[in-house]
């Protein structure tokens, strides 16, 4: 049976794309204001990037109306205070949690993450101070009274008496697990990268190895950005809230393996380390119209994989379905993103070439595919997390008639 029509994206491609080229014309800015301050460049770009897109899905998709965000266009009852303050309690002793997860692991002892623990003195005053205002307008809206945050509350004040509901502690606890996980490495990231390639935007030459470095640099800037506004914004209020997280534990291994601290150690410099034994630009030198071909491959692959980070706007996020994205690049594949990361990996790395011999070039190659496919892994993990919602399925559905990669055309509509 062919589809006539792909299911409508949770978010506005235009939009994000938008709120995006918005916050990287902030992120250039802020360095002049605070030259060297990469955690300044990631508040007013973040806040940029946020106020953009929130604004417009708010105005133009009315986001916080839809039935996904498990909430009402009007107040169906009056919420007292003390259920707000019971709330806020159940937030503070999340927080609490993590406070102690991130004390006891000896990881987050590393300088690395110096700029997250500024990050959270910088965000902490406007999570208190908001968290009221915010628990109250969603409590007399929310279809579902009895949230995750007032059950804590309420277990905490009767000591123990009144026991949370299994189902919706075990999908907070996994959320705040993921979002405590990545938000970190997110946040540190970006920092580090902004302080280290940022002051040199000035300085690109107009030489495909610069403009190379450059395009390099500014995707995975941009891809941090938009990571670190998915991981803070989950809001009812946005309908950017978890609807709910990987319930396999392999999802949850070749996801977390794809990260620090174990992507570094796998990839970087134990088991799967490519040593690059070439580089694109002086291995091509000699062939300019291949070596121009090349280089556009690779500039390509980056820009696809940057669309595809941009397709979620505030949503992006690892491990956790926050409403279906169907537009941008996904309109061509259900992966996008890790097809065009893998392929520039390839492009970049050149792992089948190496003057040192056919076995090194092999050896290289083969522990570039074992990299893959954790990808591949995540892929399809991720695939069989999504398809309990209808919406994903039709999606696949979708795409597998009309998507880049369908196996033939005999279904596609006319």
């Amino acid at each position: 049976m062919a589809l006539e029509s792909r299911p409508p994206s949770i978010s506005y491609f235009y939009l994000n794309l938008g709120g995006v080229t918005a916050a990287a014309l902030t992120l250039a800015w802020s360095f002049v204001v605070r030259p060297g301050n990469g955690l300044f460049a990631l508040a007013v770009a973040g806040s940029v990037l946020f106020i953009i897109v929130a604004s417009g899905e708010t105005l133009i998709l009315r986001g916080h109306v839809r039935a996904s965000s498990g909430l009402a266009q009007r107040p169906l009852r009056c919420v007292s205070w003390a259920a707000t303050l019971q709330r806020c309690l159940g937030l503070l002793i999340t927080l609490a949690g993590c406070a102690l997860a991130y004390w006891l692991l000896p990881e987050y002892q590393d300088p690395f993450y110096g700029p997250y623990w500024r990050f959270l003195r910088f965000l902490g005053p406007f999570v208190l101070l908001l968290a009221p205002i915010y628990f109250r307008w969603t409590g007399e809206r929310q279809l579902d009274e009895e949230d995750a945050y007032l059950q804590l509350g309420r277990f905490a004040l009767t000591m123990g008496r009144s026991s949370p509901e299994r189902t919706t502690l075990v999908l907070h606890v996994t959320g705040w697990v993921i979002k405590a996980f990545f938000l970190p490495v997110m946040v540190s990231y970006f920092v580090q990268v902004a302080e280290s390639t940022i002051p040199s935007w000035g300085e690109v030459s107009f030489n495909q190895l610069s403009v190379f470095r450059f395009g390099f640099n500014f995707t995975y800037l941009m891809d941090l950005l938009i990571a670190v506004v998915g991981y803070t914004l989950t809001l009812r209020i946005l309908d950017t809230q978890i609807r709910s997280t990987d319930p396999s534990l392999l999802g949850w291994l070749v996801a977390l393996s794809c990260y620090r601290p174990i992507f570094p150690l796998l990839v970087g410099s134990v088991y799967l380390k490519v040593i690059p034994a070439v580089s694109w630009d002086a291995e091509l030198a000699a062939y300019p119209l291949l070596k121009t071909l090349w280089f556009l491959a690779i500039m390509l692959s980056l820009a696809v994989y940057l669309a595809a980070s941009l397709s979620f706007g505030l949503r992006f996020s690892n491990l956790t379905h926050r409403g279906i994205i169907t537009n941008g690049p996904y309109r061509f594949t259900k992966h996008p993103a890790y097809i065009a990361k893998n392929l520039s990996w390839w492009l970049i790395l050149m792992p089948f070439i190496s003057h040192s011999g056919w076995a090194e070039a092999l050896r290289n190659s083969g522990l570039l595919l074992l990299t893959n496919g954790l990808y591949y892994l995540r892929a399809k993990t991720e695939e069989r997390h999504l398809r309990r919602d209808p919406v994903y399925v039709a999606y696949s559905a979708w795409i597998d008639q009309h998507g880049l990669f369908r196996a033939g055309r005999k279904n596609r509509v006319s």
